[in-house]
């Protein structure tokens, strides 16, 4: 029973028909300039925006917008920290994007390691 579980539990359920991701969603909201939540706009989200066609140009009115409710709210020296901590995520996600990707199942030679930084 318990590998039944198990068997059926690691199996990828199909997406029901009309039913979209939230990449998709949000890259839609952007394109119309409705709200998105700010964690679409710095970081491994933004890049996945940025992969489906957004640009950083696209990203800074949003950027703005957040810079100055937090201004508003913390104040201009709080703000700008916590802006400068969220520009240093984005440039890390970009960073990582553009390194190759490798998965632990997949089995490398020892010269594709050493050329993939691993």
């Amino acid at each position: 029973m318990a590998e039944e579980c198990g068997a059926s539990a690691s199996k990828a359920l199909p997406k029901p028909a009309g039913v979209r991701d939230s990449l998709a969603i949000n890259f839609d909201r952007l394109r119309a300039g409705e709200a998105l939540g700010d964690e679409w706009f710095y970081g491994r989200r933004a890049v996945e925006l940025l992969g489906k066609g957004a640009t950083e140009r696209d990203l800074d009115a949003y950027r703005s917008s957040l810079f100055f409710n937090m201004k508003d709210v913390w104040g201009d020296e709080m703000a700008r920290d916590h802006e400068l901590r969220l520009r240093r995520k984005h440039d890390d996600a970009l960073e990582a994007d553009a390194r190759p990707r490798y998965f632990e199942t997949q089995r490398f030679n020892a010269e594709e390691r050493e050329e993939a930084g691993l």
